[in-house]
This record gives C-alpha cells, sequence and structure tokens, in this order.
C-alpha cells in the first residue's frame, strides 16, 4: 500500500514513506535493541509494532503490516420535508389522505404567487368537483358547492366543513363566512369530497376543506406581490417566514379592493395573519395563530334578462310591475338597490393555538383551542332589514393517533360553543332605522369519532369510521316592547310599490332545540400503483 507513512514511536522526523509497492526503508542509528513502529494513512486504523531488530550481516530486519480501513461513526441524519409536528407538507397531507377511503384531493397553491389571485375562485379553480359560485364579483361571498354540496342563505353559507391549519371557521351552528380565508397566506389546501371529513367534524355530503398555512420552514423570507387591473382593480400582499433555533415565524398582510363592472359594485377586503411556532424539544411543538380580516362588499342585485340586454351594469331603483301599452317587457322585480344599498361589512378576529405531543414513533397527541369574534352587519336586499351580529365562538379539539406499518388508528372529540348577540333594525330608505328584534342565540356543537385503517396487503386497505355527533340550539328573545316597527307594502296601481313604517303587536319567540346523530363509514382501498 503506497502512501503509509512509518515512523518511529516519539520521534516524528525518522519517517518515511512507502513508495506505489507498499515498500519501505527506514534507516536510524542507535544501539537500542528494541523499538516501535507507527504506520500511519488517512482512512485507515493506525498500527504501533514493537520491533527487535536483527543482528544478522546486513544488520536489517524485515517487517510487514497490515493496515485495516478506519470505522467513521457518522451522526444520525434524518432528511424531511416537514420538520413541524403539526404543520402538514404536501406530503405528509397526499399520504393522510390516501388513506381515506373516498375523494379527497390536495391542492398545492404555490402558483398563486405567479397569477391573479383576486377571489377564492382562483386559488380552487382547477379542482375537480369543487364549484366556487361568485356572488356578484370580487370580494364577496362566493357559494362553495363541493359535489353539489352547500347552502347559500344569505348572509350564512352552510354544509361545508371550513378549517384552517385545522382550526374550524364555521361557528358552532355551522354557519361560516367565506370572507375569512386567505389563500395567499396558505401553503396547501386539504379537500374532503362527500362525507370523508370526520377528522373535521364535517357530518354532511359537502365535505370539508383545511388550508394549511405558511410557516417560518417553507415560506420566503420576504415577498411582496403587487396586481392591478380594470374597473380599479387592485391588490397587494407581503409576507415573510424563518426559522431561528426552535423558533419558526411567518406574517403576513393582505389588501384588495375593486369597483367592480356594474354600478354600486365595489368591494375591499383586509387581511393580517400570524403563525408563530416552537418545538420544546424533538417530541413537543406548540404553534400560536392569529388573524384579522376586515371585509366590505356591496350588493348590486339581480337584473331581468331584459334589463341586462339593454344595459347590464344598471341596477335597480325598485320593482315595476309589467305594463299596459307595450311596455309588458320594461319589468324589474328589484330590489331598490339605489334607495336601500344593500351592502354587507364583517370584522372578524380569530386566535388559536395548537400543541402536538410525539409520544413515540407509534403514538401522537394533538390539543387545539381556538376563539372567534366577528362584528357582521348584512344590510338585507329584499326585506328591508339591517342584521347585526356579535359572535363570540370557541372550542377546544383532542385528537390521538396511533400508526404502526400495519395500522392507522385515529381518535378524536371537537366540542365547540357559539353566542351570538343579534339586532334587527328598519332599513328605511337606506338609513339604518328602528330597532324591531334583539335576541341572543346559542349554539352547542359536540362530536367525537374514531377512524380505522388496516392494510390487509400492500395493495388493499379496509377503512371502519363512526361518528357521533350532537347539537343544541336556543333563542332568548330579548325584545320587549309591546309593539315593533313594520315596514308595510302599500301597492301602487302607477309604477312603484310604496313602503309605510308602521308599529304592529309582536310576539316573543324563544326556542330551545337539540340533535344528534351517528354516522357510520365503510369502505376499501386498492392501490393499483403508486400513483392509482
Amino acid at each position: 500500500m503506497s502512501g503509509a507513512t512509518v515512523r518511529l514511536q516519539g520521534n516524528s522526523a525518522a519517517g518515511v514513506q512507502t513508495d506505489a509497492e507498499g515498500s519501505y526503508t527506514l534507516s536510524f542509528a542507535g544501539n537500542n535493541p528494541e523499538v516501535v513502529l507507527e504506520i500511519v494513512r488517512e482512512g485507515y486504523e493506525p498500527q504501533t509494532v514493537p520491533v527487535r531488530l536483527q543482528h544478522n550481516e546486513n544488520r536489517t530486519t524485515y517487517v510487514e503490516v497490515v493496515l485495516t480501513k478506519e470505522a467513521i461513526a457518522l451522526e444520525e441524519v434524518v432528511v424531511s420535508d416537514n420538520p413541524s409536528l403539526i404543520a402538514n407538507s404536501e406530503a405528509l397531507s397526499r399520504k393522510k389522505l390516501d388513506k381515506i377511503s373516498g375523494g379527497t384531493t390536495v391542492a398545492n397553491l404555490k402558483e398563486l404567487g405567479e397569477k391573479c389571485s383576486q377571489t377564492l375562485k382562483d386559488a380552487l379553480v382547477r379542482q375537480p368537483g369543487v364549484i366556487i359560485q361568485e356572488f356578484f364579483g370580487g370580494n364577496d361571498q362566493p357559494r362553495l358547492n363541493i359535489r353539489g354540496s352547500g347552502i347559500q342563505s344569505n348572509p350564512q353559507s352552510r354544509g361545508v366543513a371550513l378549517a384552517q391549519d385545522g382550526i374550524p371557521i364555521n361557528f358552532a351552528d355551522g354557519s361560516y363566512i367565506i370572507g375569512v380565508l386567505e389563500p395567499q397566506a396558505s401553503n396547501l389546501v386539504e379537500v374532503y369530497k362527500g362525507a370523508n371529513a370526520l377528522e373535521h367534524g364535517g357530518a354532511t355530503l359537502g365535505g370539508a376543506m383545511n388550508f394549511v398555512t405558511k410557516n417560518g420552514y417553507n415560506a420566503s423570507p420576504l415577498s411582496v406581490k403587487m396586481e392591478a387591473g380594470s374597473f380599479d382593480y387592485f391588490n397587494s400582499s407581503i409576507s415573510s417566514g424563518f426559522a431561528a433555533g426552535k423558533n419558526d415565524l411567518f406574517v403576513s398582510t393582505s389588501y384588495s379592493k375593486s369597483n367592480g363592472y356594474r354600478q354600486y359594485n365595489s368591494s375591499n377586503r383586509f387581511n393580517a395573519l400570524l403563525n408563530i411556532g416552537r418545538k420544546f424539544s424533538d417530541k413537543f411543538e406548540s404553534r400560536l395563530y392569529a388573524s384579522f380580516t376586515d371585509l366590505y362588499f356591496d350588493i348590486p342585485g339581480p337584473l331581468s334578462r331584459n334589463q341586462m340586454n339593454a344595459d347590464r351594469k344598471q341596477i335597480n331603483a325598485g320593482p315595476r310591475p309589467p305594463q299596459l301599452g307595450g311596455l309588458k317587457d320594461n319589468y324589474a322585480l328589484g330590489p331598490n338597490v339605489v334607495r336601500d344599498r344593500p351592502h354587507r361589512n364583517s370584522h372578524i378576529a380569530r386566535f388559536g393555538s395548537k400543541s402536538a405531543y410525539q409520544i413515540n414513533a407509534h403514538n401522537l397527541l394533538t390539543a387545539t383551542l381556538y376563539y372567534q369574534y366577528a362584528d357582521d352587519t348584512f344590510m338585507y336586499p329584499i326585506n328591508s332589514s339591517v342584521r347585526h351580529d356579535y359572535n363570540n365562538d370557541y372550542g377546544v379539539k383532542l385528537n390521538y393517533d396511533y400508526t404502526t406499518a400495519k395500522n392507522d388508528l385515529s381518535i378524536g372529540v371537537h366540542l365547540s360553543q357559539g353566542k351570538m348577540h343579534q339586532l334587527r333594525r328598519v332599513n328605511y330608505r337606506g338609513y339604518v332605522s328602528d330597532l324591531f328584534a334583539k335576541q341572543d342565540l346559542t349554539a352547542e356543537h359536540a362530536v367525537a369519532y374514531i377512524s380505522d385503517v388496516y392494510k390487509i396487503t400492500d395493495k388493499l386497505l379496509v377503512n371502519i369510521a363512526v361518528q357521533g355527533s350532537y347539537d343544541t340550539r336556543k333563542v332568548a328573545d330579548l325584545y320587549d316592547a309591546p309593539t315593533r316597527p313594520v315596514l308595510f307594502i302599500v301597492p301602487n296601481p302607477n309604477v312603484r310599490m310604496e313602503r309605510v313604517l308602521r308599529q304592529a303587536a309582536g310576539n316573543k319567540i324563544d326556542a330551545d332545540y337539540s340533535y344528534n346523530a351517528v354516522n357510520p363509514k365503510g369502505g376499501l382501498i386498492y392501490k393499483f400503483s403508486d400513483k392509482a
């Protein structure tokens, strides 16, 4: 072996290198009958060899040494696309959803940074089975359908379970304000189609969507985006994320506005979001979420076909019945947008804390606490009232996951309560007028589920799950006056309907309801390949 150094122990100056054949000659002076040789070479274990010198006629001693390769102990290196115990990466989300016996998909939102992102529709436009129908354009309240399910009962939307980082956006009564969602601050979206959203408390065919926020590990240190377009459209967002030691942080703000295509069609939206995480150890992590949304949009109202053909930018000035004298097509169903100025203005603040404890390689505990406040004003376009809601919603979620090579067991419970203080006033010619209703609405929601996925073979899996839910709804009428102001519609044979504000007797309305349900589920999963 060439390149090895042979020297006397304790005398580094007396040394030689082995040649190409591994031979060497070491000469030194002295009368010591014994010496110790040191033989070293990079990558091999060093050797010390005691040598008794031969007193032959050539005074030459032959020494043969065999070096063994040095064993280098490397520290364990773990390569992962997700250093967080809480926030899912795209790979982990796909792996999790692949074990659900039903329609699921993962939408990567990274491309939003390179295209127009005016509304939620821009983020999910290519997702199969997900349909978003815009209300009147801009940042308003689009109708969300997953496989055709989704209820739009203005101002609430229902039928779909929405979450951000697993924290519910739905209030305890199931309604949600879709304008809370900010796709520009999200890394991906998990879509559960149909009754496959047991984890998120979904008990309807509408399914669920979970928006996973960017964090300090996967966000850019600085991202700035600005858009501008027709009808005074403007959208801007700025975000930053970084990780330092055991901590990571992501912060994002966005603002958008548009005057819309039609008259009285403006909208604007501001959103601020904060995501802070700390890994106390390799087994315990906590994250704190906070967001604020200020949403406003006008409601220009519908048009008849004849109105649309004549001037699709116009708005109605009130109901106009069919007329005689060749004007039978010149009619309008209303509402009187010019006078009543229907719109919605919402301020929503959300706070959540999520902690995960990895007991061992197979067991994971997750706990979530959250609170949601909403100040929501909706000026109705039809029934001439102004609804003002003050929502206080809070809840807790506990999840236990047991994972082995053959089995995936998940057990969870979700408890929430929402209290809404609601005021209703008369919308009299576009102005907020007399109070005619005052009530407290209380909703309680409790759901527990257990789901197990067992791998029969590498390709065949069976999924058995069951969910139980219990809900209550309470209405406490707080309006004490003997009469209520009411708008009466007085027919006018000429052109329009006249409205008169009068006092009328009213009855108190108190109610208390409860509901319960058990939802079993069973399914098989067969994997033809890694992609099918």
